[in-house]
């Protein structure tokens, strides 16, 4: 994001913008970087005038866990920067099924992101066993000194970790510890972990993540709380039945999880993802919604209903 040009063209004609939206390799770029990213682009445009913003959240994930995190961060950059939110195809949050058994691997930083966010889900009233509460602590610290951590938190113990991990979520912090600014906050345990190339280097070497009993339970409990975020923030949902076939591995449309009843309540809507490399274009992506509704078991008169329903959540998008 271009942040002066972004401030540019919506200075020279108001309302241009419709939203700024980061279409980006959601495995490939981690959501502090996303959160700086968007911090510059809306701190040049007056409060009043800032567009919705959009991410792509929780299509591409390795668990659960890391989907519906992405998912709920986008919320948070919403509620941050006072804009409504819109949520490429989040199909993490939409699931009711696990897709993931047995052991996966994922990143050593994403995997300590995940369990951090996990962890601060408890003041946001979801239920976590105490026996989860001590897991997440355990599996924190230890991920911490694999990454080799204790190069920059002196000393290394839960609560600096917790607090170094909840500073990659403020936005402003990233970029005033980074970029041009950077020279200055050379002291900063921030500063030293965007710069330190160790710390890099383990944070992106793959662990194996156990997708046992206690992490399907933690993954529901998640996604409970972070469905009633969705819905108290009035979110918007972009599904895109053709990708979403292709990356969610479906065997049939009607497998899609928009067709699932306890997802009527949030506002979703039909979009065409990107016409050129899927082939498609917005009127094929509502035919093949329809199919789908009516391979799952809808009448022709209640997916007519249905449909219509997400066109207007569309067309009510800010």
């Amino acid at each position: 994001i271009h942040a002066v040009r972004v401030a540019g063209i919506e200075k020279r004609t108001p309302g241009a913008l419709s939203a700024l939206d980061a279409a980006n390799d959601e495995l490939g770029v981690p959501t502090f970087v996303e959160g700086a990213a968007f911090w510059h682009a809306y701190n040049y445009i007056p409060v009043a005038k800032r567009p919705p913003i959009a991410i792509h959240a929780g299509e591409d994930y390795r668990t659960d866990l890391e989907g519906l995190r992405r998912v709920d961060r986008v919320l948070d950059l919403g509620s941050l920067f006072g804009v409504r939110c819109r949520i490429g195809h989040g199909l993490a949050l939409l699931e009711n099924r696990h897709r993931f058994e047995g052991t996966v691997l994922q990143p050593r930083f994403a995997r300590l992101c995940d369990l951090r966010w996990e962890e601060r889900l408890h003041p946001r009233r979801a239920t976590l066993p105490p026996s989860r509460m001590r897991s997440l602590r355990t599996q924190l610290m230890s991920l911490a000194h694999d990454m080799q951590l204790s190069r920059v938190l002196v000393p290394l113990n839960i609560h600096t970790l917790r607090g170094l991990l909840d500073k990659l979520d403020q936005p402003a912090k990233i970029a005033r510890n980074h970029g041009r600014r950077f020279g200055r906050r050379k002291n900063s345990p921030l500063s030293a972990f965007l710069s330190d190339s160790v710390i890099c280097r383990r944070g992106a070497e793959p662990v194996e993540v156990e997708i046992s009993a206690e992490e399907l339970c933690a993954s529901d409990v998640a996604r409970c709380a972070v469905r009633g975020r969705v819905r108290k923030h009035e979110a918007f949902i972009e599904c895109c039945p053709s990708s979403n076939m292709l990356v969610g591995d479906y065997d049939g449309m009607e497998q899609h999880p928009m067709h699932l009843h306890e997802n009527a309540e949030l506002l979703l809507t039909i979009n065409s993802d990107d016409p050129l490399t899927f082939a498609t274009c917005l009127s094929d992506e509502i035919a093949y919604a329809m199919a789908g509704a009516i391979a799952a078991g809808s009448t022709l008169p209640q997916a007519l209903k249905w449909l219509e329903e997400l066109r207007e959540n569309g067309n009510s998008i800010p």
